[in-house]
């Protein structure tokens, strides 16, 4: 600084520090309905930015459990205030656009021919219960009305569908022990 009187100068050291390094997954994709546990490295002051659907967790992780598809955001400040941040965009694999054979109904002794289309691998299940058999169609003949389970697969992620049958009885006639019938009336 200087006027036509004197001339005074003065300096200030600044240092420039570089922004606190954090690393996140990358973007990533799950099963709509899935949770998954993020973990950002590098920094002990971590902030997670609320969001209704992240559930902060121990050592600075966070359990995210979106509705939709979106960014989740964090923040880490180092001893020296500097602050960075970074995202993660969480996005879902897609639902595919599959057919299964609606509910239906059959004669006691009768067979039922069960299907799920070819966009997912299938995994029938009699009543919920032991995995019976893991192809696309099953032919059954129950003798009871019973659901029949079926685990869909596709791109590692699970969904469930049912059918069920149900058994229509034969009417048992009920006649009497004898008859009698009078001639000519």
């Amino acid at each position: 600084v200087s006027n036509d009187c004197f001339t005074n100068r003065d300096s200030i050291w600044v240092e420039v520090r570089p922004l606190p390094e954090i690393i996140l997954v990358q973007d990533t994709v799950i099963c709509k309905g899935d949770a998954i546990v993020l973990n950002p490295l590098g920094m002990d002051n971590i902030q997670w930015r609320n969001h209704s659907t992240l559930t902060t967790l121990e050592n600075n992780r966070a359990r995210v459990n979106p509705r939709v598809e979106q960014f989740y955001y964090v923040s880490g400040t180092d001893l020296h205030g500097c602050e960075n941040v970074d995202s993660v965009f969480v996005r879902f694999f897609p639902i595919p656009n599959y057919s299964i054979s609606p509910d239906t109904t059959i004669c006691l002794g009768a067979t039922a021919n069960l299907w799920v289309s070819d966009e997912v691998n299938a995994i029938w299940m009699e009543n919920g219960f032991t995995p019976s058999i893991d192809i696309q169609r099953i032919s059954v003949e129950p003798n009871q009305d019973v659901y029949f389970y079926v685990l869909l697969e596709y791109l590692s992620c699970e969904m469930k569908d049912s059918v069920k049958v149900q058994i229509v009885y034969l009417p048992i006639p009920v006649l009497p022990d004898s008859i009698v019938v009078c001639e000519n009336v």
